[in-house]
């Protein structure tokens, strides 16, 4: 799935910002650092992985590209940050989708891409999620996940000649 993501990816990830929003191990975000990402912000409300995901940035040399948000990704403020990629891969059980894309959706541009990832049977709910004011780019299914690639919908004044 990850190999699928960064192919998708290819054309927009160098220099990109990024947040990487419940950021467990980290592994979206490190790929993007390693396919040339400028920044990507890492955030994770678990103390313990967030102190290990910041050993394996530090062992990575690649500290100075990232930061760590230790905190709740729904509550984040985000200042000025602008993202070009979201990486949105909650807990499958905790059912924040929606959540996690209200609370980025006013930080996003026509440039900034999301990719969901989610369990499989919840394609038609995650579907109708999206229908609502998002594009989706891509979409895919590996075994019992499904993932997708997507942007804010253009509306009519931005489809005008």
């Amino acid at each position: 799935m990850r190999e699928t993501l960064f192919n998708w990816l290819a054309p927009r990830i160098e220099g990109a910002v990024c947040l990487d929003l419940f950021a467990g191990t980290g592994a979206l975000g490190v790929e993007a650092l390693s396919r040339g990402a400028a920044h990507v912000i890492f955030v994770e409300r678990d103390r313990q992985v967030a102190a290990s995901l910041r050993e394996t940035l530090a062992t990575l040399g690649a500290t100075d590209r990232a930061a760590i948000a230790h905190g709740d990704a729904l509550a984040m403020q985000w200042s000025d940050t602008i993202p070009d990629l979201v990486f949105i891969d909650p807990p499958f059980e905790a059912h924040l989708h929606a959540a996690a894309l209200a609370a980025v959706r006013d930080r996003l541009t026509r440039r900034s891409r999301v990719y969901l990832e989610y369990p499989r049977e919840e394609q038609a709910r995650i579907d109708a999620l999206l229908s609502d004011g998002f594009a989706v780019l891509r979409q895919k299914q590996a075994g019992q996940v499904g993932f997708c690639l997507a942007r804010l919908a253009l509306d009519s004044e931005d489809s005008a000649p």
